[in-house]
């Protein structure tokens, strides 16, 4: 057994400390705390405020359904209170016509919650509003030829399926739309 070897060091004081990398870790990469992963995140970042984002016809495609959707909604909510007598009348059945615009609003207050945290969770917000509204309108398409008012109030609970989706038109144009331009285009599918 020998003399321990002596090992001679230059130290510059000038110079910035070196760190040596941790196992798995390879020299020059550097550490990100969050990076876009996909191309919709990279987007997000302007670099300058007065940029004007550039907008689509899918963007003004996608205002117009939500102006409509909102529209035929605030028809199928209120034009069966208005006629719901003549209803009654017509289906031999004035007890249970009280259910006709409450089926409507029950479902949508059950499932209204439910839908808006499932669309947070798992990101699907034009999956769940596409199926929401394609039950609604199978519900809008049997509810002229109910000979029963019980099918009447079949139709109007699957049309609120619809109506439980509501919250997710207002997530929908604030996402769509950049953001100094939401202020002002955020009410105007409410003035249908």
């Amino acid at each position: 057994m020998g003399q321990p070897e002596e090992i001679a060091i230059d130290v510059n004081v000038n110079e910035a400390p070196t760190t040596l990398p941790s196992v798995g870790e390879k020299a020059g990469v550097e550490h990100l705390e969050h990076s876009p992963t996909t191309a919709s995140e990279a987007n997000l970042t302007y670099d300058d405020v007065d940029e004007e984002p550039e907008l689509h016809v899918r963007t003004y495609l996608a205002l117009a359904s939500i102006f409509m959707l909102v529209l035929a909604q605030t028809f199928a909510l209120n034009g069966p209170p208005a006629v719901l007598s003549y209803i009654g009348k017509d289906l031999n059945n004035t007890a249970a016509e009280a259910w006709v615009p409450n089926a409507l609003s029950l479902v949508q207050a059950v499932l209204g919650p439910l839908i808006a945290s499932a669309s947070d969770t798992f990101q699907a917000r034009k999956t769940i509003l596409v199926s929401t509204c394609l039950i609604s309108f199978i519900g809008a398409a049997i509810a002229p030829g109910a000979k029963d008012m019980y099918r009447l109030i079949a139709a109007q609970t699957l049309i609120g399926v619809g109506f439980a989706a509501v919250p997710m038109s207002y997530t929908v144009v604030s996402e769509i739309l950049p953001r100094k331009w939401r202020p002002s285009r955020l009410p105007r599918p409410r003035l249908a």
